[in-house]
């Protein structure tokens, strides 16, 4: 931004700016605020005619040439600029040109050591042959904290934690495709929280 002229009758300690777009914003360094309306008359300073000449510095969108066929650019109401895609009528605030490779430069090159980190991540995360398919954890409805626990706990290959989870509840019959597994995260979590566990307190 660059300092406007004609700020003659400003309250003590304000200024006047042009915004890049060419609008007049005026500053109140009491307060260190913005506002585009003016404390002189209480009306917001009017929008930049850009189909006239104007001496305004222009963004450094204005160096990227013509926008594409069907699009026009203008000028928010508050002083931000936008787009308009006349061919499908929609409206954005990103520059159509910017999506031109000779503007924006070529795309990121695929690379190598990405694919290595990601089939080293597969690695790490497929399951030993030596474990079972499935990890079965059987818990009463009553006591899903404590019985929940003793069966993680007495695990003793971390592997076997990576395979499927399969929830049973004691005297329920039913095949867990993943809605038992959900309502036991949910019992579980919930009643962690019961105070009379004492995992946690409560803060000031």
């Amino acid at each position: 931004v660059q300092p406007a002229p004609n700020g003659d009758g400003l309250p003590p300690g304000w200024s006047m700016q042009l915004a890049p777009n060419g609008r007049m914003f005026f500053i109140d360094h009491n307060e260190r605020s913005t506002t585009w309306v003016d404390p002189r008359t209480g009306r917001p300073s009017p929008m930049p005619n850009h189909n006239l000449p104007s001496t305004t510095p222009r963004s450094d969108l204005d160096q990227l040439g013509p926008l594409p066929e069907g699009w026009e650019e203008r000028v928010h109401t508050d002083g931000r600029i936008f787009f308009i895609d006349h061919n499908t009528r929609t409206t954005q605030w990103e520059d159509p040109r910017m999506s031109n490779p000779q503007i924006a430069g070529p795309a990121v090159p695929y690379s190598r050591d990405y694919k290595l980190k990601y089939e080293y991540l597969k690695s790490q995360l497929r399951k030993p042959s030596s474990v079972p398919n499935k990890f079965e954890i059987k818990v009463a409805r009553n006591n899903i904290l404590e019985d929940s626990y003793r069966i993680i706990s007495s695990v003793n290959r971390v592997e076997i934690l990576k395979t499927k989870l399969w929830v049973e509840f004691e005297g329920e019959v039913g095949l867990d495709y993943g809605g038992l597994a959900r309502e036991w995260f949910f019992l579980l979590s919930k009643e962690m929280f019961n105070p009379y566990y004492g995992l946690f307190e409560y803060s000031a």
